[in-house]
């Protein structure tokens, strides 16, 4: 079976169309002309994305996005499922501020509100609370919390 999904444009009478099923060298959803593709709703309805005949990723008429789940109540809901970051730069923030940050080789972890300090030349520190081992600039194996 070939199916294929046909766009049409209802003021100048052209169409759009995209074949599936069939070698996909070459075949692609997109632009050629430097213009960005556009995928809208003109009314409130959300957009759906499915794989293997079940929903996997909504956006709500209101910009929601939700992964694993058909109903987003914040920006991004993601249900069943972790978050992995394969390169984890710097950290975590809230309102542009680290509350989660990991210094890579040095092995720190700091969690809260200005914790740890991005100087410290110590490793294998764990700092948790608000400004918890700010002022710590050395150290192996230290533990604070506030």
């Amino acid at each position: 079976l070939v199916y294929t999904l046909c766009i049409y444009e209802n003021t100048t009478g052209q169409t759009w169309d995209l074949s599936g099923n069939a070698i996909a060298v070459g075949d692609y959803l997109g632009t050629t002309n430097a213009q960005p593709l556009i995928i809208k709703t003109q009314l409130t309805q959300p957009i759906n994305f499915h794989t293997n005949n079940t929903q996997r990723m909504t956006i709500t008429s209101g910009g929601l996005v939700g992964i694993g789940t058909t109903n987003p109540i914040h920006k991004l809901d993601i249900n069943d499922g972790n978050i992995n970051l394969v390169t984890f730069t710097r950290g975590y923030m809230i309102s542009k501020e680290f509350v989660l940050w990991h210094n890579g080789n040095a092995r720190n972890i700091y969690v809260g509100q200005s914790a740890g300090n991005a100087t410290s030349s110590g490793t294998n520190n764990t700092f948790v609370g608000n400004r918890a081992g700010n002022s710590n600039t050395v150290g192996y194996q230290n533990t604070f919390s506030t």
